[in-house]
């Protein structure tokens, strides 16, 4: 987001970061049911998680549609001042989802910005002003390892229940260390390394997910490697 402002000059700073999704699908992101925002609070020096649920809610398409789209805050070290800044990100989204759609598509749909709104989750608070990065990745893994809570953040978000598991610096450095084992064996030896199969889950018939996403979450460190990557904050 730190790239991202209400203009149109600041769309197209970013406009080729959903490009490879625009190849898979015409409306491009708002082929998606969810979009995973990190958000950088430059001022504080923080992160925090956006989840925009439904994104192709916000489009007019000239039927009774009986839905929104609705962007989640998960902040770990929420202030006073998490509201007005929570405001700010909701303009330029709104901005910035306009713009894509109007640039992805060729159809004579509007855009209605009306039809999105905000919530701010109740999630787990970090006990020191360093540790956010980490949060926003347990709170990603949470989500993403649990579809059922996932699915529960656009249709009811209050009753979402997220929790951060006992020392998750210790558990991603870990995750970490064995990411870059993985990664150096491969490179030494004649099988090329997947970075992206190193973290997708699989599904299970519940609606869970087993392997590599599941065992940070579950503390087993070794397991859900490719979000490793991300825990500069």
């Amino acid at each position: 987001m730190d790239s991202l402002d209400a203009s149109e000059h600041g769309w197209a700073r970013v406009r080729t970061w959903t490009r490879s999704v625009r190849r898979r699908h015409p409306a491009g992101i708002f082929a998606c049911d969810y979009l995973f925002l990190p958000l950088h609070h430059e001022a504080e020096r923080h992160w925090s998680l956006a989840v925009v649920c439904r994104p192709w809610a916000a489009v007019n398409i000239g039927q009774d549609v009986h839905t929104t789209t609705t962007v989640a805050f998960l902040d770990s070290l929420r202030s006073p001042s998490s509201e007005k800044h929570e405001a700010v990100v909701l303009h330029k989204l709104k901005s910035y989802l306009r713009s894509e759609w109007q640039d992805c598509t060729p159809l004579s749909t509007s855009f209605d910005e009306g039809r999105i709104q905000a919530v701010a989750i109740d999630v787990p608070q970090q006990q020191n002003s360093s540790d956010c990065g980490i949060y926003v990745l347990e709170f990603m893994l949470q989500l993403l390892c649990h579809p059922g809570k996932l699915a529960s953040l656009g249709r009811d978000p209050l009753a979402v229940e997220l929790q951060v598991g006992k020392a998750p610096r210790q558990r991603w450095r870990q995750a970490g260390a064995s990411y870059r084992s993985l990664k150096q064996a491969a490179a030494g030896g004649s099988a090329s390394f997947d970075e992206v199969g190193a973290f997708v889950p699989s599904r299970r018939r519940n609606g869970e997910t087993d392997g590599l996403l599941q065992g940070v979450v579950d503390g087993d460190a070794p397991c859900a490697l490719g979000f490793a990557r991300g825990m500069a904050c």
